[in-house]
């Protein structure tokens, strides 16, 4: 569990080192700063996604952006390593896979700094390293979107959470053999630094009154299975303005008997 392994960062979260031949657009990140960048960006995104309005774009951008929050957190915890994230340095590039649109992210340039071994040493770097990139990568770029796009920031400082939950979920599976140099499981501590981050912040790395990611996790029944349970999404992820124009089985907005006629409607289409 040593060293940065960049072949994994790329199969798992979409890190990658060179760019794809076959993206359908790319875009440097910083580009998306300015009013002129976001827009051309935005409106190019939203053709892809069949969108009605901009909105839907940049909540889908935001909610594909955080594979790069969550490649860093997993850097952090499982090798205890990090790298840079500077907007600068990396280019997003949409491109369909299996007739699915899906982004990935160059990293021109990679800085890595290894932490430090000591608990409460590296406790204190993992925040700084942590914060930087909330603050200085991940806050500028929600930013500017929900400038454009007139989508307000909280909306999509939202779908990270979504994202989050479910891929920590996964990735405690996944780890639940890692083992580390001093013992602990990687997953453990994996998780214990998420944790951290979202009990111990306040919002001022995210420009915020409170800290975006510290959510209540809400259950709603499995549509597949009466007796299992799903994650609701924390906020709507706009996918209703998108192709067919219909809403998710897990979308916050629904009431109940809405919820009902898109859990027939996702069991019927399941039965052909």
């Amino acid at each position: 569990m040593h060293g940065l392994d960049r072949e994994w960062l790329e199969q798992r979260f979409s890190i990658r080192q060179t760019e794809r031949s076959d993206a359908l657009l790319t875009v440097r990140a910083d580009a998306i700063l300015t009013s002129e960048g976001a827009a051309a960006f935005l409106n190019e995104y939203a053709l892809h996604l069949q969108a009605t309005d901009v909105t839907a774009a940049a909540a889908y951008c935001c909610a594909n952006f955080s594979w790069t929050a969550l490649a860093l957190h997993y850097s952090i915890g499982v090798w205890n390593v990090a790298f840079e994230l500077p907007l600068s340095s990396i280019l997003l590039q949409l491109y369909r896979d299996q007739g699915q649109l899906k982004f990935t992210f160059t990293l021109t340039d990679w800085i890595i700094e290894a932490g430090p071994e000591d608990a409460s040493e590296r406790s204190a770097w993992r925040d700084r390293k942590l914060a930087h990139y909330y603050s200085e990568t991940a806050r500028p770029l929600i930013e500017s979107l929900s400038a454009v796009s007139g989508l307000d920031v909280s909306q999509l400082w939202g779908q990270l959470p979504t994202r989050f939950n479910y891929q920590f979920a996964l990735l405690e599976k996944e780890l639940s053999h890692a083992g580390l140099p001093d013992g602990r499981s990687a997953a453990d501590r994996l998780l214990d630094d998420y944790r951290a981050v979202c009990s111990e912040w306040d919002g001022s790395a995210f420009g915020r009154r409170s800290n975006p990611l510290n959510v209540n996790i809400r259950y709603i029944e499995d549509y597949r299975d009466p007796e299992a349970q799903v994650r609701m999404k924390n906020v709507c992820c706009l996918y209703y303005k998108t192709g067919k124009q219909e809403y998710c089985y897990t979308c916050p907005r629904l009431k109940a008997e809405d919820r009902e006629k898109v859990k027939e409607r996702l069991l019927t289409a399941g039965k052909h």
